[in-house]
């Protein structure tokens, strides 16, 4: 029996994690519809009339009227009393101490189907996730950190789009070529971004002061 039978759609956190842990369930039942949302929505009762137990919930607060939880954040865990519950009544709870959510749902899936095209970004998206990354790393803006900083709900194509270019098994290196004019604007924006932090900041005494009021960007 798959964790996904019955489960007809996924709603998942908009960051990276989000998108692949909702990438790696669309792999596995390429027909799911997947709606991406934040924390807030859910708590806030907005997105009730999406979750019932033919849902799946990735990267974000715990739902009890859900299918199938899969999360990593130890926030987000439901108590012992809640998850024996959900589970009494239908529900799985996928909750694991896990570096992402993303590494939560290809480790539930990962003997149902091949997921090794996912095996590159993977280490990628637990760095990310789990404050894995160097400052270096982080500084140097590299074309993975910029894709997911090109996410956002304000632009729900995009998601789409790259949800299901990793889903469908497309390599990593040809999801960021079909991205590279929107990575290099992210990087190009950055770098004035930077050029114009450096100019406005001052120390004095050790403490640093960035006055961006006549920079035109606040």
């Amino acid at each position: 029996m798959s964790p996904l039978d019955g489960i007809v759609r996924v709603v998942a956190d908009s960051d990276l994690d989000g998108l692949m842990a909702a990438a790696v369930l669309k792999a596995s039942k390429p027909e799911l519809e997947v709606h991406f949302a934040h924390p807030a929505l859910l708590r806030s009762g907005n997105l009730d009339h999406l979750i019932d137990r033919q849902t799946a919930i990735c990267d974000l607060p715990f739902h009890k009227d859900c299918g199938l939880y899969l999360d990593h954040h130890l926030t987000n865990r439901p108590t012992h009393e809640e998850e024996v519950e959900f589970e009494s009544t239908g529900g799985i709870c996928h909750w694991r101490d896990t570096p992402s959510a993303a590494r939560a749902a290809f480790d539930l899936m990962k003997d149902e189907l091949d997921l090794s095209h996912l095996e590159e970004v993977m280490p990628i998206v637990d760095a990310l996730d789990s404050g894995g990354i160097s400052l270096q790393e982080f500084m140097e803006d590299g074309p993975i950190i910029r894709l997911s900083r090109s996410l956002s709900m304000s632009d729900p194509e995009h998601m789409q789009e790259v949800m299901h270019q990793f889903a469908s098994g497309m390599e990593l290196e040809d999801i960021l070529e079909s991205h590279k004019p929107r990575l290099d604007e992210l990087k190009h924006e950055r770098e004035i971004m930077a050029e114009i932090v450096r100019n406005s900041t001052t120390i004095i005494d050790g403490l640093a002061i960035c006055d961006l009021s006549e920079t035109g960007t606040s």
